[in-house]
């Protein structure tokens, strides 16, 4: 008889950790796909961006081939003008220069 009880809680520890490890076996199989979910999400706006970022890479490339032969043609229009008026555009740098040596003669100007 007590062989039996022995057998019984035995049987009843075993269902109790059985039904345990199932609902942790579930617990984890539902965070996994939690998990896998959001993995998709990342890797979805990860390729988004990337896409956005070759976008604006290229961007970036017209601009610079557009700015270079919007410079050319600038070039070729002053190298003409050049010869018959003279020199009467600047370059953005020659323009810095020039703003800042004008300061720079204002202010020791105004100590005399």
């Amino acid at each position: 008889m007590e062989l039996l009880k022995e057998l019984e809680n035995i049987i009843n520890n075993l269902t109790e950790k059985y039904n345990r490890l199932k609902e942790e076996k579930e617990a984890l199989k539902k965070e996994n796909e939690e998990l896998y979910a959001e993995y998709e999400n990342l890797s979805r706006e990860r390729d988004a961006l990337k896409n956005q970022l070759e976008e604006l890479k290229k961007n970036e490339e017209d601009m610079e081939k557009y700015i270079k032969d919007i410079n050319y043609k600038l070039k070729e229009i002053l190298g003409e003008d050049n010869s018959s008026e003279g020199n009467l555009f600047e370059t953005q740098e020659e323009s810095i220069s020039n703003e800042s040596v004008t300061e720079t003669y204002s202010q020791e100007e105004s100590k005399w």
